[in-house]
């Protein structure tokens, strides 16, 4: 019986992916990092500290090649 594993191309294409829930959009969507609207201000969403939206997109990504 064969294995059930990812292949890279698909590691690539979908693991982190951020959900659209407010547009239900196919693709993740693209946070610009120039302004967040904030509810707690207990988190720090700065752009600097690699923790935007897209960045943990991307770093997940990074991590499931890995």
């Amino acid at each position: 019986m064969k294995k059930n594993t990812k292949g890279i191309n698909t590691i690539c294409a979908h693991v982190g992916e951020i959900k659209d829930e407010q547009f239900g959009g196919a693709v993740s969507p693209i946070y610009p990092s120039t302004s967040y609207a904030y509810i707690d201000v207990d988190i720090s969403r700065y752009p600097r500290y690699s923790n935007t939206p897209n960045q943990e997109y991307l770093s997940k990504k990074i991590a499931a090649l890995e």
